[in-house]
């Protein structure tokens, strides 16, 4: 599992009062949003990813992905899935995986840490 490490401020509840919405945000080391504990990767551990985007890509590019496994989907009847899934080193790596992504146009359906490690 996954484990945020570094300060987030989320917010923990809110109320409508005289016409305005109060928020009340704090700041943790650990949290639990939502009242559900969802653990989060560490900027600088490595974490097993899976990412889904639209679109086809190409064994090829395993290598300019950071080595994730490529495997191609269906997302619907029309459009073609394709699924990474691979260890990346941290999330300087993750952030070249969707920069990557990006640049070749592929909408991003999903990223989902599946391990820490």
């Amino acid at each position: 599992m996954c484990d945020l490490q570094q300060s987030s401020i989320f917010v923990t509840s809110s109320s409508e009062s005289g016409g305005g919405i109060q928020v009340e945000a704090i700041e943790r080391n650990r949290y639990t949003a939502m009242k559900k504990q969802i653990a989060l990767p560490t900027m600088k551990e490595p974490a097993i990813y899976r990412i889904r985007v639209r679109g086809h890509i190409d064994a090829k590019w395993s290598e300019r992905l950071e080595g994730m496994n490529i495997t191609q989907g269906r997302h619907s009847e029309k459009d073609d899935e394709t699924i990474l899934v691979g260890r990346l080193a941290d999330q300087a790596a993750l952030a070249g995986v969707m920069n990557t992504l990006y640049e070749q146009h592929l909408p991003v359906l999903s990223v989902d840490c599946l391990e820490e490690g």
